[in-house]
């Protein structure tokens, strides 16, 4: 238990920058609500919690899709407010079911935090119902419960599009890691490199493409830079696969040292050097069987030096054994 709570409470890269913002965010939600009396201000820094997410396209998106969710839901619940105020069990059964439905669609598809956040409101609504007098402060009770939940999404929407995690840097950071790790595997190809490797290719692609996809919907960079981005993405991702199916025990120093200047250039925004691989022919075992990894990765490789932004230039690459 203690070692389990000790990789929680470890530090990772972006866990302080993640911290203050949503501190930040949710100071600044209790002050509007004090300021506007918003009711139930702790529900609404809740639901930051929820929604907060270190890539601030991610975040905006996701405050945009609940805002509009939510609108919809409470306007559906302000036509059939008429028959659930004076109807004790029907105001239950749209509680049990619109919650059971929402928290399934929240794991079953890709509306995920979204789906727990509607039910939390609708919750919310059908128990303010039951302490509602009339009809008018009934409606008044919804109408407050839109607030809650939309003023937070409103907020953190404003917040991320000046001061939230830039997804772009993200993205490098990412591919960074990704050609540190291959470039380690090259140098020293050991069981500790090769698992990180591995751990790397599990954790698939479908994060930084959708990370890719946000910077191009929302325009944060450059059409050319984003196309780059996600080429660059797979182009890692493939350069990972290759090099985990390589010969396991020689080493690839001139590659290592590429991926190595490489992830440092991707991190500081400069442009690649092309790579010269000399010793190729070496760390096959049978050209028959590696010629098409060896070439896979030099495009793959190309594909990485050569973004839409840059012109292009030729790849120089000489294998120092015959290749079928």
């Amino acid at each position: 238990m203690l070692r389990q709570v000790r990789r929680d409470l470890a530090y990772f890269p972006g866990r302080l920058a993640m911290a203050w913002r949503v501190g930040a965010l949710c100071a600044l939600m209790t002050l509007v609500a004090m300021q506007y009396g918003i009711p139930e201000s702790a529900i609404s820094c809740y639901l930051i919690l929820f929604v907060m997410k270190p890539d601030a396209a991610e975040s905006m998106a996701m405050g945009i899709a609940v805002t509009l969710l939510v609108s919809v839901v409470v306007g559906l619940i302000l036509l059939i407010l008429p028959y659930t105020l004076e109807s004790a069990p029907l105001r239950m059964a749209v509680l049990v079911l619109s919650s059971f439905a929402f928290l399934w669609l929240g794991s079953a598809s890709k509306l995920g935090p979204v789906g727990s956040i509607i039910a939390l409101v609708i919750a919310f609504i059908m128990s303010l119902l039951g302490d509602a007098p009339n009809g008018e402060l009934a409606v008044r009770a919804v109408l407050y419960a839109w607030l809650m939940a939309a003023t937070p999404m409103l907020l953190l929407v404003a917040f991320n599009l000046f001061i939230g995690g830039p997804p772009w840097k993200l993205l490098r950071a990412s591919l960074a890691e990704r050609l540190e790790v291959a470039g380690a595997a090259l140098r020293q190809p050991d069981a500790v490199n090769l698992r990180k490797v591995a751990e790397l290719i599990r954790e698939g692609q479908s994060e930084h493409q959708q990370r890719a996809m946000l910077v191009r919907i929302f325009h944060l960079r450059p059409a050319a830079e984003a196309a780059w981005l996600t080429a660059a993405v797979n182009g890692s991702y493939r350069l990972l696969l290759v090099i985990s199916a390589l010969n396991k025990t020689t080493p690839a120093s001139e590659q290592a040292d590429w991926c190595h200047c490489a992830a440092q250039a991707i991190s500081q925004g400069r442009r690649l050097q092309h790579p010269r691989l000399t010793n190729v022919g070496k760390m096959m075992k049978s050209p028959a069987h590696w010629c098409n990894l060896l070439r896979q990765m030099a495009r793959q490789t190309a594909a990485l030096q050569k973004p839409r932004f840059l012109p292009p230039t030729p790849l120089p690459i000489r294998f120092t054994s015959s290749l079928p």
